[in-house]
């Protein structure tokens, strides 16, 4: 009798280490999934640059569109990425694709950043 209860005694620590590591994981992933930025994506509009910066990072468009530049208060500025092709230039048409995220920045609080993609208008639909 002593035989099996040293075959089961190892196969419980076994089985100990394995639920604990299953337990640890699972709770960090939850704990993981809780930091992710959210990001949401506004409808696609088309608009005229008014300004981007000499590094190409940030720039303000204003709509075309009358409601949508009612909607919006006004011209919207923050992060570009342009498309290969893109005339960017103060008065160009372009079409926004328009991203919000809420990430962490520099690692204070979280804040919401203004994204947009800029591609020709001619791409539009």
């Amino acid at each position: 009798m002593t035989q099996p209860q040293t075959v089961a005694r190892p196969a419980l620590v076994i089985a100990g280490f394995v639920l604990l590591g299953l337990t640890c994981g699972i709770g960090g992933w939850f704990i993981g999934a809780e930091g992710e930025p959210t990001s949401v994506e506004h409808a696609p509009f088309e608009a005229r640059v008014e300004s981007v910066n000499e590094g190409g990072l940030r720039g303000c468009l204003a709509p075309v569109e009358p409601t949508v530049l009612e909607n919006l208060g006004g011209s919207v500025c923050g992060q570009i990425f342009i498309a290969a092709g893109t005339d960017t230039s103060r008065g160009a048409r372009v079409l926004v694709r328009w991203f919000t995220t809420n990430a962490p920045v520099g690692g204070r609080e979280d804040e919401n950043v203004e994204t947009f993609v800029l591609e020709s208008s001619g791409r539009m639909r």
